[in-house]
């Protein structure tokens, strides 16, 4: 799914990316064009209501779209943020120590 148009990889999956200290495997989290959101949810069925949900899906308006066309991975300050919003303690010390590096 994160090969996919319109998707920009944020959070836990772009730690790799941002050479972040942290091993999350069973997750996904992007940001995701308005307008291309039904195609995911019905190509790659997902479902709104799961009990363990394993994908974040963060809509953004096609106007507001504030990533670069072709853009595949979000900046460091906004997967840092992104881990901050999470309830794991690690992913929030991983997201204090790459915006210390920001």
């Amino acid at each position: 799914m994160l090969s996919h148009p319109g998707v920009v990889a944020s959070g836990v999956s772009a730690l790799r990316d941002h050479q972040v200290d942290l091993i999350v495997s069973d997750q996904s989290e992007a940001y995701v064009l308005e307008s291309r959101a039904a195609e995911l949810v019905d190509r790659f069925v997902l479902d709104a209501d799961s009990d363990r949900p394993n994908v974040q899906l963060r809509l953004v308006s096609d106007s507001h779209w504030p990533f670069e066309p072709g853009q595949r991975v979000a900046p460091a300050p906004v997967v840092a943020i992104d881990l901050l919003e999470s309830e794991d303690e690690r992913s929030q010390r991983a997201a204090r120590e790459l915006l210390a590096r920001a």
